[in-house]
């Protein structure tokens, strides 16, 4: 849920409090801390998206040095891995789980349909 938090803040518009506090959320993490060649740039509009301009440009370059990619691998990943853990559990009503599980990545499911990208074979 961490990671869909993040997300949904970092994108946001106007700039969320997360870029105001200086919070690091992981996008934003991934952003200042790999090297790409933005990066420098990236750290310099940190501080000034209360502009607009500053603001979707920051986001772009989130976009353009794989900082979404990564937390949407991410979440990927992590809900592979609660399936297993979940299929390898002997539960006698496993279904809300199941449910739950399944919401969790209904939102990357949307964006790759969003964006009209093949989704992985498999969540």
């Amino acid at each position: 849920m961490q990671i869909h938090d993040d997300l949904n803040d970092c994108v946001a518009n106007p700039a969320n409090v997360d870029w105001h506090q200086e919070r690091s959320s992981l996008p934003i993490l991934f952003a200042q801390n790999v090297d790409h060649s933005q990066r420098a740039r990236f750290v310099e509009l940190r501080n000034q998206v209360a502009d607009p301009r500053a603001l979707l440009e920051a986001q772009t370059i989130l976009v353009s040095c794989g900082a979404i990619s990564y937390c949407v691998n991410e979440l990927v990943l992590r809900h592979r891995q609660a399936g297993q853990l979940l299929a390898e559990m002997e539960l006698p009503n496993p279904a809300r789980l199941v449910k739950l599980l399944e919401g969790t990545i209904e939102p990357v499911r949307h964006l790759f349909e969003k964006v009209g990208a093949a989704a992985p074979l498999s969540f």
